[in-house]
């Protein structure tokens, strides 16, 4: 009975999210849907480190723009189409997240999220000063129909014809499968032998190397997953926006990416889920005819209580909320 309810609510929420441009029918608000869904693939990936490693990483921002800024030069300078600059964006991403986890991760706990931190400073100093790979303070414009050299993504499908991802309406759903896909990798990485083995060194690492886990092999492993699902996602952000801005790769992203893994939940998919959602729809609730530093100001001060009440009553994260009710309604 238990597993049905789950089949059935995951049905119903598939169905939502197919069905989601009908039910806004307003561009503004598909074009957040886009935004929510590329954040929260980003967000995914830092949940495998933080979730499954219990190695807190303030760089996930960085990888995010890695790729977004290799998809634009593979796309500006090499004229690839976007299905050869997604994957590699995302590959670019990970063999450099390869390259910088093998001396960091032999780092523990806050020795480990320094390390992280200098490396979003580092490369947010070089996303804005490196002009002849990311152009400096001027951003980089990259967007199909805004360059003629690079055209929308497209796709042809058998029975269906071509089908181009030129609407928001029509991207929405591009992302969506990628969305449900680093979801479905997701769910398999937990069910392996390799996402057991990083949870046994989670709990234990000492013990997880006496009945043979390797953990600098499975924590590369584990960096090399989470840096590609951010450079997928920056590749997707990349072509969707259609201009990049050092700013858009800073700390305070990555520091919002940390938090929307801590405050929905760590060690839970729909808890990864929930909290990229509430990250991203924060500054949407509190619109009003006010300065955007305000906004801003007004944002940080909710979240950071917000956060506060989640550790003290939720430490599982919001996802709690949900096994909560549940045993409300039982009880």
């Amino acid at each position: 009975m238990k597993n049905l309810s789950q089949k059935a609510l995951v049905s119903v929420l598939l169905l939502t999210a197919v069905f989601l441009p009908q039910i806004l029918g307003n561009n503004y608000y598909i074009h957040i849907a886009v935004r929510m869904a590329i954040w929260a693939i980003a967000v995914l990936g830092l949940g495998i480190l933080v979730g499954l490693t219990g190695q807190v990483s303030v760089a996930q921002a960085s990888f995010l723009g890695i790729g977004s800024y290799a998809s634009s030069l593979l796309a500006l300078k090499a004229g690839l189409p976007f299905w050869l600059c997604l994957p590699l964006a995302g590959l670019t991403a990970a063999v450099i997240g390869v390259l910088i986890g093998y001396p960091f991760l032999r780092l523990k706990g806050h020795y480990f999220a320094i390390s992280t931190l200098a490396f979003c400073i580092l490369m947010e100093y070089l996303f804005s000063n490196w002009r002849f790979l990311t152009a400096g303070p001027p951003g980089i414009t990259m967007g199909p129909g805004q360059v003629s050299s690079i055209p929308f993504p497209r796709i042809w499908l058998p029975f269906a014809g071509e089908i181009i991802f030129s609407t928001k309406t029509a991207y929405y759903y591009l992302v969506l499968f990628f969305f449900l896909t680093a979801i479905y990798v997701m769910r398999r990485l937990l069910s392996s032998t390799a996402g057991r083995a990083l949870l046994a060194m989670r709990e234990d690492e000492d013990l997880s190397k006496a009945i043979g886990i390797d953990p600098t092999r499975y924590k590369l492993f584990a960096f090399f997953l989470s840096s590609m699902f951010a450079g997928v996602a920056g590749s997707l952000y990349a072509h969707y926006v259609g201009f990049l801005s050092s700013t858009s790769f800073n700390f305070l992203e990555s520091f919002f990416m940390l938090i929307a893994v801590i405050m929905g939940g760590k060690d839970s998919i729909a808890g990864l889920v929930l909290g990229s959602i509430f990250i991203c729809l924060l500054p949407e609730l509190l619109s009003f005819p006010a300065s955007a530093s305000m906004i801003s100001a007004l944002s940080m001060a909710i979240l950071a209580v917000i956060l506060v009440v989640v550790i003290i009553f939720l430490p599982g994260g919001l996802v709690q909320l949900g096994q909560i009710f549940k045993r409300g309604s039982h009880g």
